[in-house]
């Protein structure tokens, strides 16, 4: 159904959000991008791809995704916890 219209972007979202739980990280980035085509400038999608890429190992891609979603960010304490998480992604970097 999500083929069919990729317009859905509440259920990538959603289910993006369980694959991501249930630790299937490519699934999860792959819904979170087909959402991201539809609005690339939404901070909770890039928030949604961050978090998968960066449990994925992909920590550049979660970075850059943590950074659009902080340029995107319409409040202060969004901006905040996404640049928590940049940190803290950082962070790990610096002790591989």
């Amino acid at each position: 159904m999500l083929d069919q219209r990729p317009e859905y972007v509440a259920a990538r979202v959603a289910l993006g959000g369980l694959l991501l739980k249930a630790g299937d990280w490519g699934a999860a980035i792959e819904q979170y991008q087909a959402a991201l085509r539809g609005d690339p400038d939404n901070p909770t999608l890039l928030e949604g791809a961050g978090d998968a890429q960066k449990a994925g190992g992909r920590t550049t891609d979660a970075a850059e995704s943590y950074q659009a979603a902080i340029t995107h960010a319409q409040d202060s304490a969004t901006r905040k916890r996404l640049r928590n998480k940049l940190q803290g992604k950082l962070a790990t970097d610096e002790h591989r």
